[in-house]
């Protein structure tokens, strides 16, 4: 099986393209630990984002809010 065609079928089973799939898991693990007394940095590194800043726009895209919002 081709690269291409397990990225077709899993896209046709789940919706998301696997990318997406992982960077919605981050960002859901992302939403555990603000529930904590961590800071947004430390968050973002612990969810395997690169930096603070690219935390909050995967954040904000697929929650709609920032994480300090979402916070509280």
């Amino acid at each position: 099986m081709s690269k291409y065609s397990l990225i077709r079928q899993f896209e046709n089973s789940l919706g998301l393209s696997p990318h997406q799939y992982i960077i919605n898991l981050r960002v859901n693990y992302a939403k555990n630990l603000l529930k904590g007394n961590k800071s947004i940095s430390e968050i973002a590194v612990e969810s395997a984002f690169y930096d603070q800043s690219h935390f909050i726009k995967c954040f904000k895209e697929y929650t709609g809010v920032t994480p300090k919002k979402y916070k509280n």
